[in-house]
């Protein structure tokens, strides 16, 4: 069993660096129904104590990405991939 010595944040910046980090970052990815039911699961009500149940260093929802290490962009104007 591998002891993990970094915090999500600090393992998803090493990977987008190309550098190693402690064990692979691992992300998680539902939809609403999907978190209510792993919430009842788990028995918790945060979404931080799900991410720690579940063992994932960052997450975002399919209807609203609102929780995860998210990089600032530092690009152009952005592509819209599907106007409308």
């Amino acid at each position: 069993m591998t002891t993990k010595t970094m915090t999500g944040r600090e393992r998803i910046a090493a990977a987008a660096a190309r550098h190693e980090s402690d064990v692979l970052p691992i992300g998680f990815k539902a939809t609403d129904d999907i978190l209510e039911r792993l919430r009842s699961h788990f028995g918790v009500e945060r979404m931080g104590d799900l991410l720690d149940a579940l063992d994932v260093d960052t997450f975002g929802n399919f209807n609203n990405c609102n929780y995860g290490v998210w990089p600032r962009y530092i690009g152009g104007p952005p592509k819209v991939l599907y106007p409308d």
